[in-house]
């Protein structure tokens, strides 16, 4: 019985590969992706990219450096501000269905509630409503909305903060969500980025003192872009800001360090002009992630609980550009694509302070952060959202 079995898999898979075409070793790698493409200004942007050029070109070599890392400061995370060049910093909080550091702010529902709806206008509402209050409470980017996990398997805990399993319905709902909230002038993140379907083991782990990496999403050219990578195709048609990688490798490399996905799939194939942000202690290099797409390390530090630890980006960004490996051009793409959409958004002008009750529900103590962030008063946001 288990040899035939066996002859029946073996006969399956000639099969598959010589009627489908399916190549069976093709899982398990990624392919290599060169060079970052650098951003065009496209959709709407030009004059946005035009205030960023100008703005990087006032920049220290340091200052670039800081641009694109994160540090310790009030919100979920943080860019430092620029005094100089009037640049109070950007504060990115997470949703996705609250301000989640906050008082005072609306709880609404999750993603899968808000898609049983079945209702495009709705969820626009349920986007400018939202992005009200985080714009109230001095927040830059909405770390949300969630389409991966898109729900397509019981090991994924967070399968409610995303709309639906089916893509089609997941990009239409991203889409209305992203315009909705940027319409008010928030910038969104969309995440995560791509096949982060489980939360078992999709960061390294070690067991009986051996290393074992995170686990694979091995997923095949025409299931990638029919399934997965459908619903991010309407974000970016939507104008979302920025993309944040996921944790997981996908097809053998990880997903904040794979230039088949973010500099073939997200950058060129789907041409998005905002940038890539890590999720949170998702990146394992310096240069090898910047190539490959990598726009802004998040948070900073190697590990997010321990503010003090050096960084993969920081100061070794400054090093790599003097010794020439890492070019500045690439450096200079990555902040332009961060500041493109603050620029474009008008977050420049008459922005509200970052809210003080963030600080003392934040997971770091008040004496490790920047203090040169401004804080607001505690603001109420909430109006009649509950209704």
């Amino acid at each position: 019985m288990l040899r035939s079995s066996a002859f029946a898999l073996l006969a399956w898979a000639s099969l598959s590969e010589a009627q489908f075409g399916i190549k069976h070793t093709q899982y398990g790698t990624s392919e290599p992706v060169y060079p970052s493409p650098e951003i065009l200004g496209s959709g709407g942007w030009e004059a946005g990219l035009a205030k960023a050029k100008d703005f990087v070109a006032q920049l220290t070599p340091e200052e670039k450096a800081n641009m694109v890392t994160g540090t310790p400061g009030p919100c979920v995370s943080n860019i430092a501000p620029v005094p100089r060049l009037n640049f109070t910093g950007l504060c990115l909080q997470d949703g996705p269905a609250t301000l989640r550091q906050a008082t005072y702010v609306t709880v609404f529902p999750g993603g899968v509630s808000a898609a049983s709806s079945w209702d495009k206008d709705l969820i626009y509402k349920h986007g400018v409503l939202m992005a009200r209050e985080f714009r109230d409470k001095g927040s830059h980017i909405i770390l949300g909305p969630v389409i991966g996990p898109l729900g397509r398997s019981p090991y994924a805990g967070r399968n409610w903060e995303g709309f639906s399993p089916d893509s089609y319905l997941a990009g239409v709902l991203a889409e209305q969500t992203v315009k909705g909230m940027q319409s008010v002038g928030v910038q969104t993140c969309t995440k995560h980025f791509i096949g982060n379907e489980q939360e078992e083991q999709r960061n390294p782990t070690t067991v009986d003192g051996k290393g074992v990496e995170a686990i694979s999403s091995n997923i095949d050219d025409r299931t990638m872009h029919e399934t997965y990578l459908w619903p991010f195709y309407n974000a970016v048609r939507a104008g979302t800001t920025s993309i944040m990688c996921s944790y997981q490798r996908i097809n053998g490399s990880y997903g904040c360090q794979n230039s088949k996905t973010l500099n073939g799939l997200l950058k060129t194939e789907l041409g998005f002009q905002g940038f890539v942000v890590s999720d949170w202690a998702a990146t394992h290099s310096g240069v090898a992630s910047i190539e490959a797409g990598l726009d802004m390390n998040m948070p900073g530090p190697l590990n997010f609980f321990a503010p003090t630890l050096e960084s993969y980006f920081g100061k070794n960004i400054t090093t790599a550009v003097n010794n020439g490996t890492l070019s500045s051009r690439r450096v200079d793409d990555m902040i332009e694509r961060i500041m493109t959409p603050y620029f474009a958004l008008g977050q420049d002008k008459d922005y509200p302070p970052v809210d003080g009750s963030t600080v003392p529900i934040g997971y770091l103590q008040p004496d490790a952060w920047n203090h040169e962030f401004p804080l607001g008063p505690t603001v109420d946001v909430r109006r009649n959202h509950h209704e």
